[in-house]
Order: structure tokens, then sequence, then C-alpha cells
């Protein structure tokens, strides 16, 4: 084990922490599980409009290991997506009021 107390995750929606007394890992989130299950809600909905609208998109192939983050692939397991394909993820998240960040992969909310 690397000698870490916690670790920030999604941009901060939580923090992990590994409790060696009971040898499990703890998660604590910035949002309680109510406000987490809407928001997962939205950002299905909102999946759902970015892949219908900017074909050749998908998902993230670790989805299904974020809790708070959605990963919209543009170049890692699919085709190179231009640019303007690209800004328009961006902007149907920000549309959304979703927060996003540009990788060299993805596009993340």
């Amino acid at each position: 084990m690397w000698p870490v107390v916690g670790i920030v995750s999604e941009n901060g929606a939580f923090y992990c922490s590994y409790n060696l007394q009971t040898q499990r890992m703890i998660r604590v989130y910035a949002e309680d599980e109510t406000t987490r299950r809407a928001n997962r809600h939205r950002l299905e909905r909102l999946a759902a409009e970015i892949f219908t609208a900017v074909p050749g998109t998908a998902i993230s192939v670790d989805q299904f290991v974020r809790d708070t983050n959605l990963a919209a692939d543009f170049y890692e397991d699919v085709r190179p997506l231009p640019q303007r394909n690209i800004d328009r993820i961006v902007a149907t998240f920000e549309a959304a009021s979703a927060t996003t960040k540009v990788s060299s992969t993805y596009v993340n909310r």
C-alpha cells in the first residue's frame, strides 16, 4: 500500500481512504445519496442526448467505475472525432449546466 491517507476523486466529488483496522476502503461523498442519484439520472439523460447529437461518440470503457462523472470518448476507443464534434459535446454539456474538462481522449463531466 502507498503511504497515502486519502485520495480525492472525480474532481472532488468524493474521497477514498483505506481503513487498516477494518481492511475496507471507504468513500466519503460531498453530496448525499439522494442528490447523487438525481445527478446520475441527469447524466444518463445527457449521455443519451450527446451520443445522439454527435455520431461517433461513445461512453468511456471505464464508465462503470465512475460514480459522479460522465466521460464521452472522442479518441481512445472510437475513431478520432474532429474538433467541431468535440466542441459540440462540450456545448451540450454546458447547455445542461455541466462543468467540463477536455482531456486528450474524453470530454469529462
